[in-house]
């Protein structure tokens, strides 16, 4: 091993040499810069929304936000402003907030991020907020086993110490980042099982990764540590390190 972190020339050059151009698949870039611009510049009523996928680096993630926004800004739990606005009763929980609500509500108190946890991203309206879109994400199976530690081997009301039978349980859990991002219908759990249904998933999985493309910006957790350029570029954040 090197003992050091590898330059971003490294990553491109030695381990992600990227293709030819004519031989790469992208996607037309379908981000709305304006209102990255807008959120850069401190336009009243701007903010950054931020869908909070569990144990894939959010908390860090609230904490890099904390460290680069006034106090007057940051909502008092967790990144999550609906805490207040429900009275202290639930965090997190933007889908069940109307679009006028929550820019009323930003405006009105000042907050320049708002975290939206245990709720999927809804795909038909979120984007029409004066927002700068951001999240990240995390190794499925590593995600998976930080909840179950998180959950059930530090105690937090989990009796259940075998991971297998525990994974059972939590159905909740399965295609996490198809579901956030597609938002399916209720009801649409048996979608993701048999193979009936394949035609199916890959709609989801589509509609994911259309999500997922306007998004301003997406951070893997595993690469955090070269985050810092898109961070600071995108977001215009000064201090990039937490």
């Amino acid at each position: 091993t090197l003992g050091r972190v590898l330059t971003i020339d490294e990553i491109k050059q030695q381990l992600f040499s990227c293709p030819r151009n004519e031989e790469r698949i992208t996607l037309p870039d379908a981000r709305v810069e304006q209102k990255a611009l807008d959120f850069r510049e401190g336009k009243k009523g701007t903010f950054l929304f931020f869908q909070h996928l569990r144990k894939a680096g959010g908390t860090n993630f609230c904490s890099l936000a904390t460290k680069n926004l006034p106090k007057r800004a940051q909502p008092h739990y967790y990144c999550m402003p609906d805490m207040a606005w429900s009275g202290n009763k639930n965090a997190g929980y933007l889908h069940s907030w109307s679009n006028e609500e929550i820019i009323t509500r930003m405006k009105t108190s000042g907050f320049r991020i708002a975290g939206n946890e245990w709720e999927n991203f809804d795909v038909t309206r979120h984007f029409d907020l004066p927002a700068v879109f951001a999240t990240s994400f995390r190794k499925p199976l590593d995600r998976a086993l930080s909840q179950f530690r998180f959950e059930c081997i530090e105690d937090r009301g989990c009796r259940i110490k075998d991971v297998h039978k525990w994974w059972e349980t939590r159905n909740d859990l399965w295609n996490v980042y198809t579901k956030t991002f597609a938002d399916p219908p209720v009801g649409a759990r048996k979608y993701f099982r048999g193979d009936e249904f394949a035609k199916e998933r890959r709609d989801f999985m589509a509609k994911a990764i259309g999500t997922l493309s306007k998004f301003h910006i997406v951070l893997s957790m595993e690469w955090l540590a070269y985050g810092g350029p898109q961070v600071r570029s995108i977001l215009g954040f000064d201090y990039v390190s937490a």
